[in-house]
């Protein structure tokens, strides 16, 4: 499921145009640095829309160094719930000892006290869904490349499911930490160890850089290959792998899964089936009108 650039570019403001039809205070949002893409306003708006909630979700790009006092400060911004974004899903448990999560993307505030959450593996397991709805089920084995912020949680998700998982990281030391406490396997993203993508079923690009260089024998046609970027649409990644036959897979899907779950969470409720293909229809049509 890939959507055009200029929906991409677009989206948020159409959305966030549509929810401040009447002033509302801002009660969601996300935190991160260098996040003007985020798709996330736009998503939250619509399930806001959708369910009548009066309720608005706005984008905090914080600095590192504002980083900490965000959260001294929260009271001011009158938040009861907060994803979070690069560069700061591993910071979570830096500042609160409390939080035993190695990865955090929700944060629901209740009464002055957080309650920390991932939506990002279950997002991810919906997204391959989406693409086959068996290879789950069939113990594949899995290679990820990263060991970024979100990759504990995928980890998590898909242990479940795999048969193996290998992390390939450029700093392996790194790798190695979270391969020990996962109780998986890694080695270093370097060019000898490459032709490894090529014997597993899933590959998953956890990998920041935007044009993060592979070449066209890493893939094969039976593989599924996802990248996490969903902005651009199609990453080289993603472009070298499709044409080597691959079912390909941009990080929208598990986006907008993930959101639908943390949705969920912040307001303990439960979201229907067709709620879901609801929002994924309403997506396909503004990228489709765009």
């Amino acid at each position: 499921m890939l959507l055009s650039d200029k929906f991409i570019e677009s989206s948020f403001l159409f959305l966030f145009r549509r929810s401040n039809v009447v002033p509302l205070k801002t009660l969601f949002g996300i935190i991160g640095h260098n996040i003007s893409y985020t798709l996330s306003p736009a998503i939250y708006n619509y399930l806001f829309i959708y369910y009548s909630l009066p309720y608005n979700y706005n984008t905090f790009d914080i600095r590192r160094e504002q980083f900490h006092n965000f959260f001294n400060n929260l009271n001011k911004y009158n938040l009861v719930g907060l994803n979070i974004t690069n560069p700061y899903k591993s910071e979570i448990k830096r500042i609160f000892p409390d939080c035993q999560l190695d990865s955090v993307n929700t944060i629901r505030i209740e009464n002055g006290n957080f309650v920390f959450y991932s939506t990002d593996g279950l997002g991810l397991i919906k997204a391959i869904r989406q693409i086959d709805k068996k290879v789950l089920y069939n113990h594949p084995k899995v290679i990820i490349l990263g060991a970024g912020g979100v990759v504990p949680s995928i980890i998590i998700a898909l242990k479940t499911f795999a048969k193996s998982i290998l992390i390939l990281n450029r700093t392996f030391v790194k790798a190695k930490i979270l391969a020990e406490k996962y109780n998986v396997n890694s080695l270093q993203l370097v060019k000898r160890n490459m032709h490894l993508i090529k014997i597993h079923d899933i590959v998953i690009n956890a990998i920041s850089e935007k044009n993060f260089v592979v070449e066209r024998n890493y893939f094969t046609h039976s593989q599924i290959v996802i990248d996490l970027k969903y902005y651009p649409q199609r990453t080289e990644f993603l472009k070298v792998a499709e044409q080597s036959g691959a079912k390909i897979q941009n990080g929208l899907p598990m986006l907008i899964h993930q959101a639908i779950e943390a949705f969920c969470f912040w307001l303990k409720i439960r979201v229907l089936d067709s709620d879901y293909q609801k929002l994924f229809d309403t997506v396909i049509t503004m990228s489709l009108s765009s």
